[in-house]
């Protein structure tokens, strides 16, 4: 279980303890105790004190059992805090600091649990937040290990699960309550003290290669004065081959100023602007061409960065190139260099630059010339600007010949991306309908959750009156807990039913927008979006019968069946149950081998063969100017043919009713991948 956890060491922890291995965790320990030490004792007062100090909120909170809970502060753990202070002082403490410290936490942590077992409540919910500040001192402020703070911490943690579960019989909601914030600040505890101690560790092992680092350094340095010893030597010698070389090197420096004065000459004299930069960017020699060129007098120019007169792009394109030079050393060439003059007119330059290197060949700046190209780039903008015009001719004539069949094209797209839009509207507002009709659903049985809630209110508050006043009778409790067992019966009663309604609404809600395939019960799930459906139907005296095994179940989309069965009900409502009373709608399903069968009939007033027809065509409606949009089954066709690769057949009499007929192919292996929509 051991592992390298540490960048600039071979050192392997045990993950779990933080453990070093052999002498070296000895060594850890103890120098970790003669850091921690003071600071352990102050911590142990600090506990002794705050511990003492809450004494007075138990007479504030229980004061008929506050001789109990003194006698756990003062007579328990107080003498055994101090003890184990007094222990600190001996040499005995160091081998036994991380159980003694423990064993504090662990006691005080017991302590206050023995406090929970002897308050009564409510007060006694209230003395489980000592429980996380004892956390607080046991992971972060005792600087105990973190495998004894933890050992102590889920003691604390089970003894407190204990009493508080089958000693004091703890109300469920407190409980989870209390447990949510004592487990987390139990856990956070536990990374900060794991933090702690790693980076202690982890400080220890860069100490120790500190030092090994200075003593390795003592001896280079001790190495350094010896070889400095012995070079002085050899410089003294080579002091006097150097008088000898002076005379020499005078005679070649003066060859070499004859040189320079000659190129300096052959430079100044260039049509060509010549420049030299150091590898900030700063001209540090430049001939009179390059100051014709920028405008600028030799003394203004000297020291002047290259992007104080450059175009801001050409800037960086120059910036890029000297970078390309620095790193590959090849020569480069610029093109359309733009810089401002002093005057501030715009100048096109062409430009080449090379590395400038001094005796070690180490890389110092940059040279280059400077062509004034100005002339002949605007000659070049003229002929481009005369062939583009000639261009832009040729594309208007070209244009003009295609508008008709861009036109036309871009109206078919619109007409295309009309019906699209129409379609997807129409899904959405059958989404939107069942949002509403839900929403008024569950509004009856969370009115009746208010009212309950409402009077138990204020019947609670009528009785907490009475107990201050001091009036409180037999007959006024035995009142309030019957009026409070009611209230919560229909509350939760009441609430549950919102809550099944909601579930059912958000998986066919949830299904109708998501193209995701999942296994699903036919029936189970056909009897849910009939109930979101059920604000639609209640206000008839239709009925919908589901005739299906309730075991039948398929792997496929169920938003696309929730779609086919919200149209189809809702084609019958509006169409099929005109000016009918009571209509029966019938779903009949059934499953042979690979293919899933459905039919669905109602008992209405039937369509003629013309409409039987077209039923199926976008925005066909008998109900044009009275809110139809004729997209309805137009939705189911392509749902069941393209969506679900099926098939769909509508067969219909007047005053016969109509029939649906519906094969899907279910086989898994044959769906896996979904048809194309």
């Amino acid at each position: 279980m051991s592992k390298s956890i540490f960048k600039h060491s071979n050192v392997k922890v045990n993950l779990l303890t933080l453990s070093f291995p052999g002498e070296l965790e000895a060594e850890f320990l103890s120098e970790y105790y003669l850091k921690s030490i003071n600071h352990t004792r102050l911590a142990t007062l600090v506990a002794i004190f705050f511990y003492s100090l809450f004494g007075f909120l138990d007479a504030w909170l229980v004061p008929l059992e506050k001789e109990n809970l003194w006698f756990i502060r003062y007579a328990l753990f107080l003498p055994f805090a101090l003890i184990i202070l007094l222990f600190s002082f001996t040499k005995y403490f160091e081998k036994w600091v991380q159980p003694s410290n423990a064993a504090v936490i662990l006691g005080a942590g017991l302590g206050i649990i023995g406090m929970i077992l002897i308050a009564p409540p409510p007060a006694v919910y209230s003395y489980y937040a000592g429980l996380i500040l004892v956390f607080i001192f046991g992971y972060t402020f005792f600087k105990l290990r973190f495998i004894w703070a933890t050992l102590a911490g889920w003691m604390i943690v089970a003894a407190y699960e204990i009493a508080a579960i089958f000693l004091v019989h703890t109300p469920i909601t407190i409980l989870i309550n209390n447990n949510f914030f004592f487990l987390t600040g139990n856990i956070l505890g536990m990374f900060a003290c794991y933090s702690i101690e790693f980076y202690s560790r982890k400080d220890f092992i860069q100490a120790r290669e500190l030092e090994f680092e200075r003593r390795k350094v003592n001896i280079a340095n001790i190495e350094l004065e010896n070889r400095v010893a012995e070079r002085t030597f050899q410089l003294m010698a080579s002091n006097r081959e150097l008088t000898q070389e002076i005379a020499e090197r005078k005679r070649k420096e003066e060859a070499l100023r004859m040189n320079e004065e000659k190129y300096r000459s052959i430079l100044e004299n260039m049509e060509e602007g010549y420049f030299e930069v150091n590898l900030a960017g700063y001209l540090t020699f430049f001939n009179q061409s390059t100051c014709q060129i920028l405008g600028y007098s030799r003394q203004e120019l000297l020291g002047m960065k290259y992007s104080h007169f450059a175009k801001k792009d050409s800037a960086v394109k120059m910036a890029r190139i000297f970078n390309q030079v620095y790193r590959s050393g090849v020569p480069a060439k610029v093109t359309d260099y733009v810089v401002f003059r002093k005057d501030g007119n715009t100048r096109i330059l062409g430009l080449s630059t090379s590395a400038i290197r001094d005796a070690e060949g180490e890389l110092v700046g940059f040279r280059g010339i400077a062509r004034d190209d100005t002339d002949r780039k605007l000659a070049e903008d003229k002929i481009r600007r005369m062939n583009e015009e000639l261009e832009q001719q040729v594309a208007e004539r070209t244009e003009q010949l295609n508008t008709v069949i861009i036109e036309l094209k871009a109206l078919l797209d619109t007409v295309r991306k009309t019906q699209n839009q129409l379609v997807e509207a129409e899904k959405m507002a059958a989404l939107g309908s069942l949002v509403a009709g839900v929403a008024h659903e569950i509004n009856t049985p969370v009115g009746v959750a208010i009212t309950a809630a409402s009077l138990l209110a204020e019947k609670t508050q009528t009785f907490n009156e009475r107990y201050q006043s001091g009036d409180m009778k037999r007959s006024d409790l035995e009142a309030y807990v019957k009026t409070a067992n009611d209230s919560t019966t229909y509350v939760l009663s009441n609430i549950m039913r919102a809550a099944d309604l909601i579930r059912n609404f958000k998986q066919v809600a949830v299904d109708q927008s998501s193209e995701e395939r999942r296994t699903f019960r036919i029936k189970d799930y056909f009897q849910k979006v009939l109930l979101s459906l059920q604000p639609k139907l209640k206000r008839t005296e239709h009925q919908v019968r589901i005739d299906c095994r309730e075991e039948l179940e398929i792997n496929s989309y169920p938003g696309s069946f929730s779609q086919i069965i919200t149209n189809l009900v809702m084609n019958s409502l509006i169409h099929g149950f005109e000016n009918i009373d009571s209509g029966l709608i019938v779903f009949d399903i059934s499953r042979n081998n690979g293919t899933l069968y459905i039919r669905y009939s109602d008992n209405g007033a039937g369509m003629d063969e013309s409409t039987v027809k077209n039923i199926f065509d976008p925005f066909y409606t008998t109900k044009r100017g009275q809110g139809g949009s004729g997209l309805g089954l137009h939705i189911v066709y392509n749902i069941v043919t393209q969506t679900l690769g099926g098939q769909i057949h509508c067969d219909s009499k007047r005053s016969e009713g109509t029939v649906f007929n519906i094969t899907i192919p279910v086989d898994k292996e044959k769906q896996d991948d979904r048809p194309a929509s």
